[in-house]
């Protein structure tokens, strides 16, 4: 039990003792209802997937910076593979396994959401490379 003090365990005793002698309810606390329960779990797993949201954002702020590459916009940054290769989405990995992935962080850069588009589209449609796309758009 988490009394430490001997005595408030005694009167904690007596008094469940009462109400368990008078027929009431024994548990000092409310039990939830299913739907209650569900509501509250359903809180505290979008607390902690918004805290690791928040932890991934800023490894990456620190890894790859804030700002995009190309027109240094900061928000709706997405990073991109520069070698064109497919990745897992970061949003989709672990804190660990996004921390094994960033191990060499000069293959990814920070682009904006339109930036990437172009990026995208430039490799697919004219068969650019990076080092074109590089050369040809960075400030």
């Amino acid at each position: 039990m988490p009394f430490k003090d001997t005595r408030v365990l005694k009167e904690y005793k007596h008094a469940w003792y009462q109400r368990k002698k008078e027929g009431l309810p024994t548990r000092t606390k409310k039990l939830l209802t299913e739907k209650e329960r569900k509501e509250r779990n359903l809180q505290v797993k979008r607390k902690s997937n918004k805290k690791m949201r928040m932890k991934k954002g800023d490894f990456l702020k620190k890894k790859l910076g804030d700002k995009c590459h190309f027109c240094g916009y900061n928000e709706r940054l997405t990073c991109h593979r520069k070698d064109g290769k497919t990745h897992k989405l970061f949003s989709d990995m672990s804190l660990g396994a996004l921390q094994k992935e960033m191990k060499n962080p000069d293959k990814y850069i920070r682009v904006c959401f339109k930036c990437h588009k172009a990026v995208h589209w430039c490799m697919k449609k004219l068969n650019m490379k990076w080092r074109e796309i590089q050369g040809k758009f960075s400030k």
